[in-house]
């Protein structure tokens, strides 16, 4: 006899099947063409990578990645419990002798930390990150193939990505599988940059900041992804809050605040990895990320909700298992226009339908 987990594994390995017979039947031609226009919406959307400077388009490939909804709900559920114990670390690292000696940070780090940390940060400490783990859905025993990689906890990488191929997939890709089968019906994720929207308001309303926010990561590097350009960009279009993005050099400390060219940041949102040759930040851009860390940083919380599962089959179960409950703290926050905050609490409703 089978055990629900093992039955819902055939089930995920059934639902591949039905897209990849989809689109099997699809003629050469028509794959690469597929292809190509995949390829053209990576360029216009922005999804791409920078190589010393020159832009990649990321490749997205034309099969998406079906997932069951209670398989959605089980690694939210193990994933919620990993990073909450990552959220402990700081405090943990200063308390206790044995965890320093395990994790033991160079003596500069562990100076910054112990500076910058203290009661209200532990209080305060939201991290909207991104777990990187290997699964197989489709295994009769797919819960005991989840292995975590590593975590990525701060300014980390897919938020404009991941949603923004999604809809590639579901404007592109999901009309021609529902052409080899009529009965499929899939439909995109929740949109992790709403996430990011709620985080944001919760943590201004928790620190009594305003609507400001900053992305701050080596503007000028030319390698890495680069998403936070598209990020703020979205978040002044959709929601007219006021946000920044920042090269550490560009931040100056005045009057017990931080400005970047001409206006002043609440929030921030830090990427951490090495500047480019002649943009170490200066001795006041370093006093400015250490006063943002103090005071109001924000290194992202995501998810654990949000390991790339980009299409499952049942909206309604998706959405239960899937949208964080909103604290009480969030009515307090300095709030974006009536129509964003509409936005922001409610789920997302479109369907892609294969």
């Amino acid at each position: 006899m089978l055990t629900l987990a093992e039955e819902e594994g055939l089930a995920g390995l059934a639902l591949a099947s039905r897209v990849q017979h989809a689109l099997y039947r699809l003629a050469p031609a028509e794959l690469a063409g597929l292809i190509d226009r995949l390829r053209a919406g990576a360029l216009s959307r922005h999804v791409v990578y920078l190589h010393d400077g020159e832009v990649e388009p990321i490749r997205i490939l034309p099969a998406p990645l079906a997932v069951l909804p209670d398989q959605v709900a089980y690694v939210h559920r193990v994933t919620l419990a990993v990073q909450r114990a990552l959220e402990r670390l700081p405090s943990l690292y200063l308390q206790d002798f044995t965890v320093r000696e395990i994790l033991r940070l160079p003596d500069a780090e562990e100076r910054w930390l112990r500076e910058c940390w203290g009661p209200s940060q532990e209080a305060h400490n939201p991290v909207f990150g991104r777990l990187d783990a290997l699964v197989d859905f489709t295994s009769p025993m797919w819960k005991e193939t989840l292995r975590f990689v590593e975590p990525n906890l701060s300014g980390i990488g897919g938020v404009h990505m991941v949603p923004v191929c999604e809809r590639l997939l579901a404007d592109i890709v999901v009309p021609v599988l529902r052409d080899g089968d009529a009965e499929l019906d899939l439909i995109v994720g929740q949109d992790m940059r709403e996430l990011l929207v709620r985080t944001l308001l919760d943590h201004a309303a928790a620190i009594g900041a305003g609507p400001q926010v900053c992305f701050v990561e080596p503007k000028y590097a030319g390698h890495g992804p680069d998403e936070q350009a598209e990020l703020t960009r979205w978040l002044r279009e959709r929601y007219g809050l006021t946000v920044m993005h920042a090269d550490p050099s560009e931040l100056v400390l005045k009057d017990g605040a931080v400005w970047h060219e001409g206006q002043r940041r609440a929030r921030t949102w830090m990427r951490p990895t090495r500047p480019p040759a002649g943009r170490t930040p200066t001795g006041c851009a370093r006093a400015a990320l250490a006063w943002s860390f103090t005071v109001s940083r924000i290194t992202l919380r995501s998810c654990s909700h949000w390991l790339p599962l980009p299409w499952a089959c049942s909206s309604s179960a998706i959405r239960s298992c899937c949208s964080p409950r909103r604290s009480p703290s969030s009515a307090r926050a300095i709030q974006p226009p009536a129509a964003a905050i509409r936005r922001a609490t409610s789920p997302p409703t479109s369907r892609a339908r294969a």
